[in-house]
């Protein structure tokens, strides 16, 4: 599925994939903006930094509340997931500088958000991004 959102279905875990997500150098790219069913508590994430050879500069999460709110980052700095607290659950360390080729992993409670979205830059050049998430 590469539609960027997930197909609410009650007491099933929900998949969502997007590859070779464009990430540019000069600001923030939205990655995926992941709309939360009403049932979902749990996010998990796989972020991929594909790109053959420049580093991410820049990772923020962000979430809503209401479909008519705004976004509220709940992190954006290293010690924002090598430190998690609530939202987060677990993480795999910073994606902040995530170097080329790496992985960066999340679990976060997603109960009442209606949507997550999911940000970053590269590091000197455009690169490239995969995201694979699923909930429950």
């Amino acid at each position: 599925m590469a539609s960027g959102s997930f197909t609410a279905t009650a007491g099933k875990i929900q998949e969502y994939d997007i590859t070779a997500k464009t990430v540019t150098a000069s600001g923030n790219t939205t990655l995926c903006e992941i709309l939360i069913p009403h049932d979902a508590t749990r996010l998990n994430v796989d972020v991929k930094n594909a790109d053959g050879s420049n580093a991410f500069d820049a990772f923020i999460v962000s979430r809503r509340m209401h479909s008519a709110g705004g976004y509220e980052i709940v992190g954006n700095a290293a010690g924002d997931f090598t430190s998690p607290i609530h939202p987060f659950i677990s993480t795999s360390g910073s994606p902040v500088t995530l170097a080329a080729g790496a992985y960066f992993r999340m679990t976060m409670d997603v109960a009442g958000c209606s949507a997550v979205k999911l940000e970053a830059s590269n590091g000197t050049a455009d690169g490239s991004a995969n995201v694979y998430a699923s909930m429950h």
